[in-house]
C-alpha cells in the first residue's frame, strides 16, 4: 500500500470524527416541562388556523415575571432566555394591546394586572463553529417554553400555553447561522403574538332586558279605562333636567428636569422616551419612588417622582 494513499484514509477518518464529536457538542441540554394545572380551552380551526379563545375579561395592565430555565440551560447558553423574556416584552409594549406592560419588580402588588409566568423547557442552539463546518447536517436550533397566566389580584390560574420554534437548517446554513442568534428573540416575538391574541378586544356592555313580544302585544290590546284617558288629558309638567354627572379631570404632572421615561419602575427599564422641563404627562399611579405616566402619544411609562411635580 502506498504511503499516499494510507495517509488520506487517516485524514479521512480524522475528519470524520472531528465533525461527529462537533455535532455532538452543538446541541444543549432540554429542560423537562411540568405537568399542566389547566388545559388550554380549544378553539374551532378556521382557514387562517386555529384561534385563540380569549380571556374572560380584559386587563389594562400586565406584568412579566423573569423567565425561569434550569440551570444546565443557564450554563449551556448564557443570556439566551433573558434575551427571549426582553424580546417578549418589548413586543408586547409596541403592539399598545396592553395600556401598561412592565417587569415585576418582587415584594410589588400589582391588583388587577395579568401575571405572566414562563419557563424555557428545551433549548438548542446550533454554534456558529458547528454550522460554518457541518452546515446543514449540524441539525436545527429549537426553543420551546411554557407560558402560565395568572390573576394578579385573586391568583387565580388562567391560562397555560406551550409554544415553540426552530429553523431550518438549510437556511441557516446559507445565512451564516443567524437564524440560530435570533431563535430566543424570535420565541419572544411568538409569546407576544399570543398574548395579543387571547386580550379581549373590548368589554361587552350589559344586555338591557326587555319585555317579551307576547306580554307586549297583549298590553296593547287591553283598552284604557276613562279615568286613565281623562289623566292624559291633563297636562303634564315637563321632566327636570338632570345634569350629567360632572368628570373628574385626569391628574396631571409637570415635569420639572430633563426625564426619561422608561418601561419598568427602575433604571433597568428601556428607556422610551425623553421629556424636557415644563412637559405635561397624565398621572396613572405608583409604585415605590416611580410614578406611573401616560404622554400625550399615548405611550405610559415610568419617570422618578423627584423629576415630576403635579400641575397646578
Amino acid at each position: 500500500m502506498r504511503p499516499q494513499s494510507v495517509f488520506a484514509r487517516m485524514a479521512l477518518a480524522a475528519s470524520a470524527l472531528f465533525l461527529c464529536a462537533l455535532f455532538a457538542c452543538a446541541g444543549g441540554s432540554a429542560g423537562k416541562s411540568e405537568p399542566a394545572a389547566a388545559k388550554e380551552p380549544a378553539a374551532a380551526p378556521s382557514a387562517e388556523g386555529p384561534k385563540e379563545a380569549p380571556l374572560g375579561k380584559r386587563y389594562d395592565r400586565i406584568v412579566f415575571q423573569k423567565f425561569a430555565s434550569d440551570a444546565q440551560i443557564e450554563t449551556d447558553y448564557p443570556g439566551a432566555v433573558a434575551e427571549c423574556e426582553k424580546s417578549a416584552l418589548e413586543e408586547v409594549i409596541a403592539k399598545k394591546v396592553f395600556a401598561s406592560a412592565l417587569r415585576e419588580t418582587p415584594n410589588t402588588p400589582y391588583p388587577g394586572a395579568l401575571l405572566v409566568k414562563a419557563r424555557v423547557t428545551n433549548l438548542r442552539i446550533v454554534s456558529t463553529g458547528a454550522r460554518m463546518w457541518g452546515g446543514a447536517f449540524a441539525g436545527s436550533s429549537e426553543m420551546s417554553l411554557r407560558i402560565t397566566l395568572v390573576d394578579a389580584s385573586s391568583g387565580a390560574l388562567l391560562r397555560e400555553k406551550d409554544l415553540s420554534t426552530n429553523n431550518n437548517p438549510w437556511a441557516a446554513s446559507w445565512t451564516g447561522g443567524s437564524s440560530d442568534r435570533t431563535l430566543p428573540a424570535d420565541l419572544g416575538r411568538m409569546v407576544a403574538e399570543y398574548l395579543a391574541a387571547i386580550q379581549p378586544q373590548g368589554e361587552k356592555g350589559a344586555a338591557v332586558a326587555q319585555p317579551p313580544a307576547e306580554q307586549k302585544s297583549a298590553e296593547a290590546s287591553v283598552p284604557k279605562q276613562p279615568t286613565e284617558a281623562k289623566e292624559q288629558a291633563k297636562p303634564q309638567q315637563a321632566p327636570k333636567e338632570v345634569s350629567p354627572p360632572a368628570v373628574q379631570p385626569a391628574k396631571m404632572l409637570l415635569i420639572t428636569k430633563t426625564a426619561s421615561i422608561r418601561s419598568a419602575p427602575n433604571t433597568k427599564g428601556k428607556i422610551l422616551a425623553t421629556l424636557k422641563k415644563g412637559a405635561t404627562v397624565e398621572y396613572l399611579g405608583k409604585s415605590g419612588n416611580w410614578l406611573n405616566v401616560k404622554l400625550s402619544t399615548g405611550v405610559t411609562g415610568w419617570v422618578f417622582n423627584s423629576l415630576a411635580t403635579e400641575q397646578k
